[in-house]
């Protein structure tokens, strides 16, 4: 496994987080904080196969949802346990 292998899905959640956190932002996602899991998800597949399409030529469509699938996932893993570690209060 080379490096950009590693970075890539690293980058991909990362932009995921960011645009879920801008979405927030707008007054209609404001009020229904319910959907940020699904539009994240969402992000993961279109990034996932826009990543596969111009960065990994040699893999499958269904390779390609799959991975962006998993992106979204994590990334909405990410969102859900940074939101609940921040309203804790110690």
């Amino acid at each position: 496994m080379s490096l950009p292998e590693i970075i890539e899905p690293t980058v991909i959640i990362a932009v995921i987080v960011a645009l879920t956190q801008a979405l927030k932002q707008m007054p209609i996602i404001i009020e229904n904080k319910k959907w940020c899991p699904t539009i994240s998800i969402a992000f993961g597949l279109i990034l996932g196969v826009l990543a596969g399409i111009f960065f990994s030529g040699e893999i499958t469509g269904s390779r390609m949802v799959l991975n962006g699938l998993i992106y979204g996932l994590s990334a909405s893993g990410l969102y859900s346990f940074g939101n609940q570690f921040l309203s804790k209060k110690y």
